[in-house]
This record gives C-alpha cells, sequence and structure tokens, in this order.
C-alpha cells in the first residue's frame, strides 16, 4: 500500500513507453515502405525466404497484424486502391476490396479486429469483413 502509487505511476509510464515504442516501429516500417515498396520483416534479409511485398505495384499502405509472429497476415492498400490480405512468409495473397465507384479507392487500411478491416477512401472511412462482401460505412 505504501508503494501503490509509485507503482501505479511506473505502469503508467510502462504503457506509454510501449505505445511509443509501436509508434516508433510503425513508422520506420512506414518509412522503409515508402523507400522501398519492399519490407522484411523479423530477421536479416539473408535469412528471408522472401521479402514481405512481392509482385505489388507501390503499396500506400500496410498494417501488420502481429509484429512479433512471422507467420502474421498484414493487409495492403495499394497503388490501384485495393486492399490485400496476405501473410508473412508467403506468396498467398487475397483480395478483400476492390475500389467501386460507391466506396471510392482504399489508401489507409488496419485491422479492426480478427474477422474484419478498416478501410479510408475519398468517400470515407469503412468496414470491410473477411470471407465477406459485407461492407459498412462508419463515417
Amino acid at each position: 500500500e505504501k508503494y501503490q502509487e509509485v507503482r501505479d505511476k511506473a505502469y503508467l509510464i510502462k504503457e506509454n513507453v510501449e505505445k511509443l515504442v509501436s509508434f516508433i516501429q510503425e513508422m520506420k516500417y512506414n518509412l522503409v515502405l515508402e523507400a522501398d515498396g519492399i519490407v522484411y520483416l523479423g530477421k536479416e534479409r539473408s535469412t528471408m525466404q522472401s521479402p514481405v511485398f512481392r509482385g505489388f505495384e507501390k503499396a500506400v499502405d500496410c498494417d501488420l497484424e502481429n509484429p512479433t509472429n512471422e507467420r502474421s497476415r498484414f493487409l495492403v492498400a495499394t497503388a490501384k486502391g485495393e486492399v490485400l490480405l496476405c501473410q508473412l512468409k508467403s506468396t498467398s495473397q487475397k483480395k478483400v476490396f476492390r475500389p467501386f465507384v460507391s466506396f471510392g479507392s482504399a489508401y489507409k487500411t488496419r485491422f479492426a479486429d480478427s474477422n474484419s478491416f478498416t478501410f479510408q477512401t475519398e468517400k470515407g472511412l469503412f468496414k470491410g469483413y473477411f470471407n465477406s462482401t459485407k461492407i459498412d460505412k462508419l463515417a
């Protein structure tokens, strides 16, 4: 009880530092993606079987579901305005959103949860669902 206030402050600082580290990691990831169009994760280039992004036109945005999992899924918003669902260390990719006149072209995408994702277009913010054609307008 005597040290509870100090302990609570320490936990708050730790939480804020973790958020900052995550933000910096995302900035580094996006910077490399913007500069090279290819991002290698988890291992040195020489030990990776293949780059994360192969055969994409220039990716304009991406989101990695779990940075600590070498087989994690990731979303890519391409220069064509599509959103692709991919997996690290795999060449598989699935189009989960193709641009439509009513929705526009995606330029930003994020995992909402394990079954859905959000994407931003010039026409608003939308939520899409994996293994479904359903799309909800959020804003």
